[in-house]
């Protein structure tokens, strides 16, 4: 798996690596370190600049992120509530 995600890297550059940093929203465990590691190999090889890769690299990330943000809020239900706040009767309650 990981050598399929580092082959879209060097294979499709900035696109590549911004896909590979997004993948973990479809629950593949993404390697992130590995990812930046083979960025950084081909920055220093001249194929890739410093400031695309990073945007790459960040909106890829936070893409994923606010992309799982969404999920959640959306799977959130009045019945999803009820059953949070059955198990945890205290959480809603000032101290």
């Amino acid at each position: 798996m990981t050598d399929s995600l580092l082959g879209l890297v060097f294979e499709y550059g900035y696109v590549g690596l911004f896909l590979a940093m997004a993948l973990g929203l479809i629950g593949i465990p993404v390697p992130d370190e590995a990812l930046l590691t083979a960025a950084g190999y081909l920055m220093a090889q001249g194929h890739l600049k410093l400031g695309f890769t990073m945007l790459a690299a960040i909106t890829g990330e936070l893409d994923r992120n606010v992309a799982e943000l969404f999920a959640r809020q959306m799977a959130r239900t009045p019945a999803a509530d009820e059953v949070r706040a059955a198990a945890a009767p205290d959480a809603g309650q000032a101290r």
